[in-house]
Formats: structure tokens, C-alpha cells, sequence
């Protein structure tokens, strides 16, 4: 006996990732006071999350991973050095 046609199933569509990370990177500071960079990011250009003076402690290294940002966001980031009394 003839079997019945099977019905085609459609593809599936791949999700989009609902969180992702940035991974920045930057040149070190020739001043020799400076004693440690911040992080800082916002979804408008010159407006960050975190207030001046307490951004994301990326410590003395010239990188940094900021992560669980929802994707299909733009993001701005800015890198400010500060000196052994916070300055």
C-alpha cells in the first residue's frame, strides 16, 4: 500500500543570545602616577550607568570584560586613570 506523504516540518530560526559581554582593551598611561583604571558604560554617547569617580575597578590592568549586557543594545564605554589618592 502507498504511504502518505509526510508533511514537511519548517526550519528552525536560530535564536539571538539575550546577553553578551564587551571585551575592551586599551594603552597604558606613560604617567607613572597613575595607579589604576575605571570602566565605565551607558547607552548614549558621553552618559555612563556609574557616577565620576566610581566606575567598574579594572584595577592596574588595560583590559576589561564587561558582561551581561543585553544584546542587540548599543554600547558606550569611556577608560579614565586615576592616582594612589583617587584623583
Amino acid at each position: 500500500a502507498p504511504t502518505a506523504p509526510t508533511t514537511p516540518t519548517a526550519p528552525t530560526t536560530p535564536t539571538t543570545p539575550t546577553v553578551g559581554t564587551a571585551s575592551l582593551q586599551w594603552a597604558a598611561a606613560s604617567d607613572s602616577r597613575v595607579t589604576g583604571y575605571r570602566v565605565y558604560w551607558g547607552t548614549a554617547p558621553g552618559t555612563y550607568r556609574q557616577a565620576r569617580g566610581v566606575g567598574l575597578a579594572a584595577g592596574t590592568a588595560t583590559s576589561y570584560t564587561v558582561g551581561n549586557r543585553p544584546a542587540g543594545q548599543t554600547y558606550y564605554f569611556a577608560v579614565t586613570a586615576y592616582d594612589a589618592t583617587g584623583n
